[in-house]
């Protein structure tokens, strides 16, 4: 998912597997594994930061998202964001997920994905052009922080890679609504070593700097 500098998540229909986004030592062992479950979800943010760079031009966003996992392990995901600065009507630009997660032990545990961003054809001139990226992340649960060590690269030719190493702290309240919905925040400190590129779209076609 993107960086957000300030998020405020709504989950409903909450069958969220523990430690999907908190630290990996807070599922209990034995707990039983859903083997398939469903959540959605939906949030405002003040500006979306991606890598280093904003890919909503500095401003506000609201979000939906949606979610299959199966066995707790293999997730499907599919976002849709909406800038009103743009069009209060439909979505700015979409994501979709594909992700596998895997606990080694109760504080190591590690991921691999893969991405895409689609933005509407007559937003790239404001926005950004659409692309794909994978990744594979190493999680370290030192019980105070959760450590998130990831390696990826975009897909297209000669791709540029990035390394990257957040820190965060995830908090969650009591489940509401019959406990199918939460409030959630993760702060984060991030570090980010890599190329900066940029994507322009000019008369159609998309120019790649680095």
């Amino acid at each position: 998912m993107p960086i957000n500098r300030f998020q405020i998540s709504l989950l409903i229909l909450l069958f969220l597997p523990v430690g999907s986004f908190a630290q990996s030592d807070t599922a209990a062992t034995g707990t039983k594994v859903e083997k398939q479950a469903l959540f959605a979800g939906t949030g405002y943010g003040s500006n979306m930061i991606y890598l280093g760079s904003t890919i909503s031009q500095n401003q506000p966003y609201l979000y939906g998202a949606a979610v299959y996992s199966l066995f707790e392990k293999i997730y499907i995901s599919g976002s849709a964001f909406y800038l009103s600065n743009i069009n209060n009507h439909s979505p700015a630009f979409y994501s979709a997920a594909l992700t596998f997660n895997q606990d080694i032990f109760k504080w190591l545990d590690i991921s691999a994905g893969a991405y895409r961003y689609m933005v509407k054809p007559e937003h790239t001139d404001t926005l950004f052009g659409s692309f794909n990226y994978a990744d594979v992340t190493m999680g370290i649960d030192w019980k105070l922080i959760y450590t998130e060590v990831s390696y990826g690269a975009f897909v297209m030719n000669d791709p540029p890679a990035y390394l990257q190493i957040k820190n965060s702290r995830y908090f969650e309240t009591p489940g509401f609504f019959h406990k199918k919905a939460s409030l959630s925040f993760q702060p984060y400190v991030n570090l980010l070593c890599g190329t900066l590129g940029t994507t322009q779209i000019f008369e159609g076609s998309e120019i790649i700097t680095t």
